[in-house]
């Protein structure tokens, strides 16, 4: 049914990636396990499955850059995550925004980017290229470690990281 899609606060990237969220910060500041093969001051991206989901009824994109930002700071449900202080957004797009744009994982605009890791240290891509070559090295996990038993997660995307034409988020209630 078409009101029953969801978001849960990100990403599925065509390749069976569930919904998903990014972030950039120094490996020096991180509370999380540092990425194997990472020296601390290092800088790379981390990308989870929200354990919840939102309808991806709204055309705008910030409406998920807040869900996934809220929910990933919200002390109460995820003290690590929040302890970071910092700024998430959905791997989603919509008519307006590309998923790749709105992460700053663009290569043309925003270059090679960094190695994305899991929040368990797997690795899922080793920078913008790879995130967007159709494959991945690890599916994407919720911030708990499992996978959603929920539907297949709706994010309006290509494999590619643009909007999958006439479903970005929100064409469809």
């Amino acid at each position: 049914m078409k009101s029953m899609k969801s978001i849960a606060a990100g990403l599925y990237m065509a390749v069976a990636v569930a919904a998903t969220v990014t972030m950039t910060v120094p490996a020096h500041s991180m509370p999380l396990t540092l990425p194997s093969g990472l020296n601390p001051g290092d800088t790379y991206r981390l990308v989870f499955e929200t354990s919840i989901t939102t309808a991806a009824t709204s055309t705008d994109i910030n409406f998920y850059n807040t869900f996934v930002n809220d929910f990933a700071n919200n002390a109460s449900l995820n003290p690590v995550l929040a302890s970071l202080g910092t700024t998430w957004t959905a791997i989603a797009s919509t008519a307006a925004v590309d998923a790749q744009d709105n992460t700053g994982t663009n290569l043309t605009t925003d270059g090679a980017g960094v190695s994305i890791y899991h929040l368990n240290d797997q690795i899922v891509a080793t920078g913008n290229a790879d995130l967007w070559d159709g494959s991945i090295a690890n599916l994407i996990r919720s911030e708990t470690g499992g996978f959603d038993a929920a539907p297949v997660v709706w994010i309006g995307s290509t494999a590619t990281g643009v909007e999958s034409i006439g479903l970005g988020l929100g064409s469809i209630n």
